[in-house]
Order: structure tokens, then C-alpha cells, then sequence
């Protein structure tokens, strides 16, 4: 799979992938999977295939623009395949007195139609005034059936003053229209020195 990827990074004088995932299926690859990209007009795009095969390019079933703000960054997705919804987790910088502000969002994707359904904004609870690097994962726990999102802050992908700060944030997707934080978890509490 990898020297796929890497051969349809190699476009990058016409775009950058940011992120790529596929799905599992149990031990063995599923057949969804995205890849989520910045072009050179910095419009960010996500791409998504229901047909994934580990020997073929995959043939993406459509390519929405998420946005062509210069000012937003997103960072990753989830496939929420049950719902048949995709999250991409993104980032708005605003100027404000000089200084920069953040936001973040979850930009919901209907993977049927391919349009963005819902944007909703949530907290940074650290005051980073850059993010370069964060990462979105889905959790399945098997015991209890339940899906979550895992959201970290990276220490070399946020505000070097701030490195030594970072965390990550638990999300219960159990209705995945009002997705709640439930804990946020910093590396004072894993015990470690960076994150």
C-alpha cells in the first residue's frame, strides 16, 4: 500500500496529501478509505473510496472541497461508516490584535451525496497560537460496543512556548450529530515529559 501512496503523493507540485486512512475490516484491509489534500490554490479537499483494493489506485467515488479559506488547516478525518459520515477535523486562524486566535471545527461530510452537512466549532483548551501537527483517530471499544474520537496535540506541531503542554481529548460519537468531549487527558497524567 504504501508505494500507492507514495506514488499518488508524487503529484505534489499539483497537490500535498495531508492525511490518508483505510479502513479495517477485522485483521485484513476494508474497502473504504480517503485521502484528504491541500492544492495549490489551498483549497482542501477529501476524497473518498468505497472500493479499496491493496493492489490498485483506488477509484475515488467523489472529491469534495471542505474549504478554500487560506486560513483554515485540517488535519484528518474519521470514517464514521455507520452513520455514513465523515469528520474532518480542522483549524481557523483569525489575527486579533496582532496576535493569532484559534479555532476548531468538525466539518461533517455526508458520504453518500458527498456534501458537508454541518460545521460545528469546539475548544482549544490550551492557548496555542500555532498547530501544526495534530492527529484524529476512531476508537472501537470491543467490550462495550461504543465508538470514540481521539484528538491529539503533538509537542513538535504546537507553539514552541507551549510544547511542554500538550494533551489529548476523548469524544463519544454515540450520536454522532452532537458529539460530546469527555475527557482531556494531558501528558502530566500519562506520566510522560512530552506528548
Amino acid at each position: 500500500m504504501t508505494p500507492k501512496f507514495q506514488m499518488i503523493n508524487s503529484q505534489g507540485r499539483y497537490w500535498k496529501v495531508i492525511d490518508q486512512h483505510v479502513e479495517h475490516d477485522g485483521n485484513k484491509w476494508g474497502k473504504q478509505s480517503y485521502i484528504l489534500s491541500r492544492d495549490l490554490q489551498s483549497s482542501i479537499s477529501f476524497s473518498y473510496a468505497s472500493n479499496f483494493s491493496a493492489d490498485k489506485v483506488p477509484q475515488f467515488k467523489f472529491s469534495q472541497i471542505i474549504t478554500s479559506d487560506p486560513n483554515v488547516d485540517c488535519f484528518g478525518a474519521a470514517l464514521l461508516l455507520d452513520w455514513g459520515l465523515a469528520i474532518i477535523d480542522c483549524m481557523k486562524t483569525t489575527v486579533v490584535d496582532g496576535v493569532p486566535k484559534l479555532q476548531n471545527s468538525f466539518h461533517y461530510l455526508d458520504l453518500t451525496s458527498g456534501n458537508i452537512t454541518k460545521i460545528v466549532n469546539n475548544p482549544m483548551y490550551v492557548p496555542y497560537t500555532k498547530v501544526t501537527q495534530r492527529k484524529l483517530i476512531k476508537f472501537h471499544d470491543p467490550h462495550s460496543g461504543f465508538q470514540y474520537l481521539l484528538r491529539g496535540y503533538i509537542s513538535n506541531g504546537v507553539t514552541k512556548a507551549l510544547e511542554g503542554n500538550t494533551y489529548f481529548e476523548i469524544f463519544s460519537i454515540t450520536d454522532p450529530y452532537n458529539i460530546q468531549i469527555m475527557k482531556v487527558v494531558d501528558r502530566t497524567y500519562l506520566h510522560i515529559k512530552r506528548f
